[in-house]
């Protein structure tokens, strides 16, 4: 079991509730990174609380057992370059989480430090340190039956550059990823702490 320690805003995580989830209906398949600097999914969150508190996701990873590789979660507010009124570019970055070390494959659950955010954003998965190979890469799996929140369905791509794509998924799939968010609305209260840890 790997933890991570964060240091909390002040604020209080009562009675959080789930504003997104597409964690229970495997499509079989994935989308492998690629050596794409980032990439991800856009969500649009169901319910009212806007500060999330727990961020859990699932992945594929294949690498030597002798050696750690690691994943950074980023989350953007969809406030970039506007190509339309339904596409909008990331961008103000709202958080980065720190090294994640990943096991070969499975489920991570992310504690966050508070961090608000509006209805609509992106997340981001950037693998670190794979090469991109058969036996060394890294990505995710496709799910479908979002609820509650929304997401289209297609892909975010962060390229080395720090340009952005919007890339359709392969034929047949959703364009969505395992991922189950949960949030809290703020108060004025005493900091707490969360952990952020490898799913069993």
């Amino acid at each position: 079991m790997i933890s991570f320690f964060c240091a909390i805003q002040a604020v209080l995580a009562i009675g959080a509730e789930v504003v997104f989830e597409n964690s229970k209906h495997k499509q079989g398949g994935q989308d492998w990174a690629n050596g794409y600097a980032q990439y991800g999914d856009e969500l649009t969150l169901g319910g009212v609380a806007r500060v999330l508190t727990e961020f859990n996701f699932e992945y594929y990873a294949k690498f030597p057992n002798n050696v750690t590789l690691k994943a950074r979660i980023r989350f953007y507010a969809n406030d970039g370059f506007n190509k339309g009124p339904y596409w909008t570019d990331p961008g103000t970055l709202l958080y980065t989480s720190p090294d994640l070390n990943l096991a070969q494959g499975g489920g991570f659950k992310l504690g966050l430090p508070q961090i608000s955010v509006p209805d609509r954003f992106t997340w981001t998965i950037e693998f670190v340190g794979f090469a991109n190979t058969p036996t060394n890469r890294a990505g995710l799996p496709y799910y479908d039956g979002v609820s509650p929140g929304r997401s289209y369905h297609d892909i975010w791509i962060r390229f080395s550059d720090g340009t952005w794509s919007l890339q359709n998924a392969a034929a047949g799939f959703s364009g969505t990823f395992a991922v189950k968010v949960l949030a809290v609305v703020a108060t004025n209260a005493t900091a707490v702490i969360t952990t952020n840890s490898l799913l069993s």
